[in-house]
């Protein structure tokens, strides 16, 4: 029909949607799909002439169903994540915070020139932390100034930034920002700063904790919802030195001495000092050639490189923090970084450390896992290497994937580090924070980074991309490439993090670069086994063939959106660059190495796999890959298909007994461990043996001084206070004993009920389990006897049968699950009788060993108090030795105290060998 030319019906619509959501076999949201085909048709035919209205809107035009292609609707990432949508309220320490580097540069390091302007552009971008290189004026009125020290970069004037600071701080994310002050300023100077601070930022400077978040090592930083609107400052603090040097008494500061060196590029560096009323001591801190102190944290990243490269053996400090200066500093507390062992040990939420990008480097290389915990605490800024003098930046996904926050980078250089950083910063509404995967903040989670590994809990997936075309390049030269780089967790990036592909037509307007086939696996782009989705990141970016930059565009793999989509391609600044798109498809899905992909996909649909030739006997492939599961149990689903068989040999219906199978091979009753464990003697923890050591301990001790009081009597009638205090020690110290173990034989006790509770509850489950099993399968087969016989009497007949097969496989299912119960009890009452015994014997060989303990005292006891006597000249009475007798203490004497009678047929070897574990 030439009138329904170049149209897509409704239902043509709904299928492409049902594509697009990756959900070609979701029946549940089919209405869904529908309404949504609805709403697109009537959305974008609404601006179409009214003559080419077809059935009421029933359909759409190719002209319409490409603005539908290059919407808004159809965005590469889920629209939603444009928006705020992350949880602001965890500790500042688990987000990934938009940090500049000299952010008072345009240009290169040594010969680029300082701006008010680039603290206006940066801000604007978004970005939380910013830095402020402060260096005394070079007139005499104390005013300080921003310059890039040891340069001949020109100064800017300090309450000229705070002022740009102030007005453009907040205009594009409520949420905080960091000043990250490289403090080279006298006492004056710094009191100016610290004025300039509260005068011009006022309610916005925060100076003081909060109250719910004090500066205390037990305390989490607070969250940017609790900080906004606010300005922090990251700056020395005068008290963190004194305890640091309380706290490391014993600890040797080790200083770092280098040769000098020739080639040493700071040699040409001019000290910018040109007054000679400056004192000695102030022109030896300006000379970069007179070294610098290596413990102190906020060196300045040229201070740091120089040192590096010809440092003194006479070191200039850095200028001290004033009091008004540190009374500001608050959650950002820099301090210099000693080990990780360390910074765990004093766990102060609220200090950081700054790391270059090569001692970053080395922290990961060498001390990965330390690395992440610190992380997950406390706050850690990255900043380049002083080498690099054209501000050229290091990749940021080296450090985001183990956690640090602070990545800075040079923002006047767009080059692609600061691409990816302005890609990643672009989403969460561009506030300037960016929350972390849970896995990098959660202490329960150890893995380590480094390492090629699935994560517990993360289910890796696969992304497979078809460039398919490109429009509007509006280029005179031909847009050769296609690059598409994987960013991520260092496993995701290696050996396969690039792909490149080239055109194969141009027309000056669009450009083909494949197979428009999808069925084609040519020029198809494959990253697998992404192990964490949320951290890897994938860069599209066109050039030509001379490298030329035509376009580029930032997609985090956890945000991408299945199917057809055009992708609007981005300058180097992340601003569209007008209609320029790529036209790819892309399929995302959970990766299966191929040794599981089969038996993946019958745990997925188990039906699908059935045959309609409705034989019996091609059960058998499929209970072989079923024994995946449970190859332990093979005879017990072998010997169920052969019973299915003889009993039904011409059952028409394929697989019927699934669920039974289903049923035994994954009941829980297979998890011996499980039901059967209860504590045993093995079980004591030392710990509370060692508290109840000491309570007798105690218990011994006050009775000890109860009977010193006495001991000023005769000789003989030590004897008797003695034998009173043995005999009343020993009983404590039994009743102690006897209580320990009385109390943990009901802890088993407790132990055994709870298992047969469970062993009840599951099984109570699984048959519920089967019963619902089996009416699904029971109304699956009505159906298709209905489907495919039209016989009345075939169709009763063939129903009857199925309702016999099908109860009697319930029962037979049910019997076996209740068998598998009871051996289950069976290995739980012997490992109770087990349990029993040995504490029986322990608490025996305690017993036995304490009455000994005090026979052997009464003894000696006797032996030195007759001694005593004698020497004495006491004389003792021939008819009192029943006194004697009666000091005399044997563990015999107490066999009517502690009854214990062990196991008469159960010995402990022959219960050891009993016990049955998973």
């Amino acid at each position: 029909d030439k009138e329904h030319q170049g149209y897509l019906s409704l239902e043509d619509m709904k299928e492409f949607i049902k594509k697009q959501n990756d959900a070609p076999n979701d029946r549940s949201g089919r209405n869904n799909y529908e309404q949504q085909a609805e709403d697109f048709i009537k959305k974008y035919m609404r601006h179409e002439d009214s003559s080419k209205e077809i059935d009421n809107l029933q359909g759409m035009y190719y002209e319409s169903f490409l603005k539908y292609l290059l919407s808004f609707d159809n965005l590469i990432i889920d629209p939603t994540k444009l928006n705020l949508f992350m949880d602001m309220d965890k500790p500042l320490a688990h987000y990934f915070i938009s940090s500049s580097h000299n952010t008072y540069l345009a240009g290169s390091q040594w010969t680029g020139r300082a701006s008010i302007d680039m603290y206006r552009y940066v801000l604007l971008t978004g970005c939380r932390c910013i830095e402020l290189d402060v260096v005394d004026g070079e007139s005499k009125n104390d005013e300080p100034e921003i310059k890039h020290i040891y340069t001949p970069v020109k100064p800017v004037r300090f309450i000229d930034v705070i002022v740009a600071i102030r007005e453009y701080a907040f205009k594009v994310t409520p949420y905080p920002l960091i000043l990250s002050i490289e403090n080279h300023c006298g006492p004056k100077a710094q009191a100016k700063m610290a004025q300039y601070f509260v005068d011009i930022f006022g309610a916005q400077l925060l100076t003081e904790p909060l109250k719910s978040h004090p500066c205390d090592g037990h305390y989490p930083l607070p969250s940017p919802n609790d900080l906004k609107y606010k300005i922090l400052i990251k700056n020395k603090k005068l008290h963190q030195h004194s305890s640091s040097k309380i706290n490391n008494q014993n600890t040797p500061i080790i200083h770092k001495v280098i040769t000098p060196s020739n080639s040493d590029p700071s040699t040409d560096t001019s000290t910018a000092s040109s007054s000679s009323t400056r004192s000695s001591n102030d022109s030896l801190r300006l000379n970069p050639r007179n070294g610098i102190l290596l413990e102190d944290e906020n060196l300045s990243d040229e201070e740091r490189i120089m040192n590096e490269l010809d440092p003194t053996n006479e070191p200039i400090p850095e200028a001290k923090a004033t009091k008004a200066m540190s009374d500001l500093v608050h959650y950002t507390v820099p301090v210099r970084f000693a080990t990780f062992v360390r910074a765990q040990e004093l766990n102060r939420s609220y200090e950081m450390s700054s790391f270059s990008e090569d001692k970053g480097q080395n922290a990961i290389r060498d001390y990965a896992n330390d690395f992440l915990i610190y992380n997950r605490r406390q706050l850690s800024r990255i900043y380049p290497r002083g080498t690099r003098f054209d501000s050229s930046n290091y990749n940021p996904y080296i450090f985001w994937p183990i956690g640090c926050q602070m990545v800075a980078l040079n923002y006047q250089t767009l080059d692609i580090p600061m691409q990816l950083n302005l890609g990643l910063f672009s989403f969460n509404d561009a506030c300037g924070y960016i929350e972390k995967p849970s896995v990098l903040c959660d202490p329960r989670q150890l893995f380590d980074p480094r390492i090629r590994k699935n994560i517990e809990n993360v289910v890796s997936c696969e992304v497979h991309i078809k460039v398919l075309s490109g429009q509007f390049f509006c280029q005179s030269r031909e847009p050769t490439y296609v690059d598409i780089h994987m960013y991520g967790m260092y496993g995701d990036t290696s050996k396969r993090h690039e792909r490149r592909i080239l055109v194969k037509q141009w027309n000056g307007f669009q450009a083909i670069y494949g197979n428009t086939n999808l069925n084609s696996n040519a020029l198809t782009t494959k990253f697998s086994n992404i192990i964490l989705p949320e951290m890897a990141s994938l860069r599209f970016a066109v050039s030509a063939d001379d490298g030329t930059f035509i376009g580029q565009c930032f997609v985090p793999v956890a945000y991408l959106r299945p199917g057809y989509h055009h992708i609007p391609l981005r300058n180097k600044i992340n601003i569209l660059t007008c209609t320029s798109s790529l036209f790819i498809f892309i399929e995302k899905k959970i990766y299966v190495n191929d040794k599981d992909q089969e038996f993946v996909n019958r745990l997925v649909n188990p039906l699908q796999s059935q045959s309609h030739n409705l034989n019996i006997e091609d059960n058998d492939q499929d209970i072989i890959s079923l024994n995946r599961v449970a190859q332990s149990h093979n005879s017990i689903i072998n010997k169920l298909e052969e019973n299915i068989r003889q009993t039904n040999p011409s059952m028409l219906f394929d697989k019927t007994n699934w669920y039974q199978i289903h049923a035994i091979a994954g009941s829980a009753f297979h998890d011996r461990n499980r039901f059967c464990r209860i504590r045993s003697v093995n079980d004591i923890k030392p710990e509370e043996v060692l508290e109840r050591n000491r309570m007798i301990e105690s218990k011994l001790q006050q009775i000890s001084i109860d009977y010193q009081k006495d001991l000023d009597q005769s000789k003989q009638a030590l004897i008797h206070l003695y034998t009173n205090k043995f005999q009343k020690q020993q009983r404590s110290e039994y009743e102690l004993i006897t209580k320990y173990y009385n109390d943990f034989e009901t802890k088993i006790q407790n132990d055994f009920e709870l298992q047969l509770s469970k062993i009840r509850d599951n099984l109570k489950n699984e048959k519920s389990l089967v019963e619902d099993s089996a009416k699904s399968q029971m109304k699956q087969e009505a159906n298709q006897i209905r489907q495919t016989e039209t016989n009345k009497n075939r169709i009763s007949l063939l129903t009857d049968r199925s309702l016999q097969m099908n109860a009697q496989i319930v029962r037979s299912t049910i019997d076996t699950l209740e068998k598998m119960s009871e051996q289950v009890k069976e290995i739980l009452q012997i490992n109770l009788r087990i349990s029993l015994h040995q504490l029986e014997e322990r608490k025996r060989m305690e017993i036995e060993k304490c009455l000994e303990k005090y026979s052997s005292q009464f003894n000696d006891l006797e032996n030195r108090l007759q001694r005593l006597i004698h020497n004495d000249e006491y004389n003792i009475p021939q008819n009192n030795s029943s006194l004697l007798y009666d000091t005399r203490m044997t563990s015999a004497s107490l066999s009517n105290v502690y009854p214990y009678s062990p196991s008469e047929n159960l010995t402990t070897s022959q219960l050891q060998r009993r016990q049955t574990t998973d």
